[in-house]
């Protein structure tokens, strides 16, 4: 319906990026996933305080990067969480995303601080952006529905 006040809301509610250039499917945010949280892993593997934060920063960066490939292949062979609960976190929430529940997933990694939620940050947009579009739409759809549902007025039955 013309000037429909929910649709224009709805509508308004798509960010700009997502109206010009579309939001990432569910398969894209996987992907997207796991090379963002091979860096937050990397990040919480770089060491800031102790004996080494005396260390030039390019150099703890370089160990960090070197911890981050020796848990990724420990991974692999089935060793359990070498960094605790980021790297748990990383995985429960991959694990939601391949369920396709994007918004728990999105809830889990907030439970992240630090380097390693500064990592993931961009990921968390990109997936809010297609929550936000999702939502759009299915405001939309209902309307078009109720706009396509012929009116019936109640009228009750006399006793």
């Amino acid at each position: 319906e013309e000037g429909d006040p929910l649709v224009a809301a709805a509508l308004a509610s798509i960010p700009q990026g997502a109206r010009t250039n579309g939001v990432a499917t569910v398969s894209d945010l996987e992907t997207r996933h796991a090379a963002a949280a091979y860096e937050a892993m990397r990040r919480t593997l770089v060491p800031t305080d102790g004996i080494l934060a005396a260390v030039p920063p390019l150099f703890r960066e370089v160990l960090g990067s070197a911890r981050a490939r020796v848990a990724k292949a420990a991974e692999w062979v089935g060793v359990q969480d070498l960094e605790g609960s980021a790297q748990q976190i990383l995985k429960r929430s991959m694990e939601l995303l391949r369920t396709g529940a994007v918004a728990a997933s999105v809830e889990c990694l907030g439970q992240l601080d630090g380097r390693a939620a500064q990592a993931m940050s961009g990921w968390v947009e990109e997936a809010r952006r297609r929550m936000v579009v999702l939502q759009a739409l299915s405001v939309l759809q209902a309307q078009a529905h109720t706009l396509d549902t012929p009116y019936t007025p109640y009228s009750p039955t006399p006793h």
